[in-house]
């Protein structure tokens, strides 16, 4: 599962990536919530963060360059 931050841009190109890579082995889904990064990590967590869920994995995708409080907790 990859989540990305922006409207279209990492949507689309990772969207492109599996469709042009597809692996009868590997279940990718990519979705979007524009947000703040922490935004992101938020509703990635609420959705897919649990022990036991759907993914082995989740990755978050943003684009950091619009948001100064990257620390903030």
């Amino acid at each position: 599962m990859v989540v990305c931050g922006a409207e279209t841009t990492e949507y689309d190109y990772l969207s492109g990536f599996k469709a042009k890579f597809k692996r009868p082995n590997l279940a990718l889904r990519v979705t979007k919530k524009p947000g703040s990064p922490l935004q992101v990590v938020e509703y990635a967590v609420s959705r897919w963060g649990r022990p036991g869920g759907e993914f082995d994995q989740v990755w978050c995708v943003v684009d950091v360059d619009e948001f100064q409080d990257l620390d903030r907790r």
